[in-house]
C-alpha cells in the first residue's frame, strides 16, 4: 500500500484499539492519536506540526517527527530506534511518558 501524506497545517484525530499505518505529514500538518490502542507510524515524515498522544500508546518504527510533541498522562509514545532532543540524543527504544515539550526532536537513524 502506498504511503498517505498529509499537508499543510490541518489535524488528522485518530483513535481506536489497533492501527498501523504508513502516515507521512508535511508541512505543518498535526496527528492527535485518541487511543485507547496502539497507533504504529512507519512513515517519515517532515511536519512542524504537533504529534499528540492523548491515549494509548504510538509506536514510530522508521518515522521522524521534527515538529513538537505532546504526552497525555497515561499516554506513551514509543521511539524504537533512537531519539534526539535539545538535551542530548537516546538509543532506543524510547519511552516517552507525560510530556509537553516544545522542539523535541525524534530523529531514527
Amino acid at each position: 500500500a502506498a504511503n498517505q501524506t498529509f499537508g499543510g497545517k490541518g489535524t488528522l484525530v485518530l483513535g481506536g484499539v489497533d492501527a498501523d499505518h504508513k502516515m507521512i505529514f508535511s508541512g505543518f500538518s498535526s496527528l492527535t492519536w485518541n487511543g485507547p490502542g496502539k497507533l504504529v507510524l512507519t512513515g517519515r515524515s517532515t511536519s512542524r506540526g504537533t504529534l499528540t498522544v492523548v491515549g494509548g500508546r504510538v509506536v514510530m518504527d522508521f518515522a521522524d517527527w521534527p515538529g513538537k510533541v505532546v504526552v497525555g498522562e497515561g499516554a506513551e509514545l514509543v521511539v524504537n530506534d533512537s531519539c534526539a532532543s535539545r538535551h542530548g540524543v537516546y538509543t532506543g527504544p524510547c519511552v516517552l511518558g507525560a510530556s509537553n515539550t516544545p522542539g523535541f526532536l525524534m530523529i531514527l537513524q
